[in-house]
């Protein structure tokens, strides 16, 4: 899976890639979420992709989800960029997406960090 949609909290898309474990793509409606996937793959794959981030369906290998949200790909993919990345990293991601004013950013970013375990975020 190097590469996977999930629903932002605003209602818009993003790609996050467990390559580089960042976003690709951020603030996307749903046709240019669809677009952005059928440059990758076909068109009935990239329709099922994207329908698969919608309904928040679990991940593989990451656990079962955290809340009935809908955001719990969301929150996986903030807490692996403050992981891999850094606290510093997190916030600058975070300040991509339009839709979150400054208030849904901090408390965005207060939540990935403190679910990881101390000691292991950088700055």
């Amino acid at each position: 899976m190097p590469w996977y949609i999930l629903k932002q909290p605003d209602g818009r898309f993003a790609a996050f890639s467990s390559v580089v474990d960042n976003f690709e793509m951020c603030d996307a409606e749903l046709d240019e979420a669809l677009d952005y996937c059928r440059d990758r793959m076909g068109r009935y794959e990239a329709a099922a992709k994207v329908d698969r981030g919608a309904n928040d369906e679990p991940l593989e290998n990451l656990g079962a989800p955290s809340a009935a949200d809908g955001l719990n790909r969301w929150r996986r993919s903030l807490e692996t960029v403050a992981l891999i990345h850094g606290a510093a990293a997190l916030r600058a991601t975070l300040a991509r997406f339009e839709g979150l004013d400054e208030a849904a950013r901090g408390g965005w970013a207060r939540e990935a960090l403190a679910a990881l375990p101390a000691g292991e975020v950088r700055p």
